[in-house]
């Protein structure tokens, strides 16, 4: 019963860091709003963003120990809304859309938004980032960006948590090297004590005779 409750919360913790980037991006709505405070977190947000995801790729790695599992859980959604917002943005008309589907999936990206939108910037020919509206498709292709950032966050905190492991169990093998070498010592000095001990006794003999 207790494994089966250790399980229900791993998966439940799982599940929360999965979905994360959307709550970030909903706070980040939020901050942006206020003044300076907003400023400052629009240029810290990105990076801050992608040093927490890589992090939690390797809180995904502990629990499904495979690389392709690990990426496809963590970034699943990310590409889900990726499709969402091709579909509201990319495939129906203004005013087609859904407004809860059209804000959800601009969500999970939202957060990157100061390194990805001059992508979309450079592709429209524009020199401001203020007054500029991006065409659609400089739009997908940004939203595209952001979510290879993710997936090369998440790759980039996988295979460091991987080189840690190894070289900690590199570490407790040369810990244990010694040990062993100071058994086999002590099992050959006990030999040779024996031989000493042997030969001493033959010698003995050889005397009394």
């Amino acid at each position: 019963m207790e494994s089966k409750n250790e399980t229900i919360r791993e998966n439940g913790m799982l599940f929360l860091l999965a979905i994360s980037p959307i709550v970030i991006g909903f706070f980040y709505y939020m901050m942006v709003q206020v003044p300076v405070i907003g400023m400052v977190w629009m240029y810290v947000a990105p990076f801050t963003v992608l040093y927490y995801w890589g992090w939690v790729a390797t809180v995904f790695r502990s629990r499904f120990k495979g690389f392709l599992k690990t990426m496809v859980w963590m970034n699943g959604l990310g590409l889900i809304t990726l499709a969402l917002y091709i579909w509201q943005f990319g495939l129906l008309k203004e005013g087609e859309q859904i407004s809860v589907l059209a804000v959800l999936s601009q969500l999970y990206t939202v957060s990157l938004g100061f390194i990805t939108t001059w992508i979309g910037i450079v592709l429209d020919g524009s020199t401001s980032i203020e007054t500029e509206i991006m065409s659609i498709g400089a739009s997908i292709v940004t939203e595209l960006v952001s979510i290879l950032l993710m997936i090369g966050a998440a790759v980039i905190g996988y295979f460091v948590a991987e080189n840690q492991e190894k070289k900690k169990i590199e570490q407790e093998n040369l810990a244990e090297e010694p040990l062993e070498t100071g058994k086999m010592e002590a099992v050959f000095s006990d030999k040779q004590m024996e031989e000493y001990e042997l030969k001493d006794a033959e010698e003995a003999q050889k005397q009394n005779i």
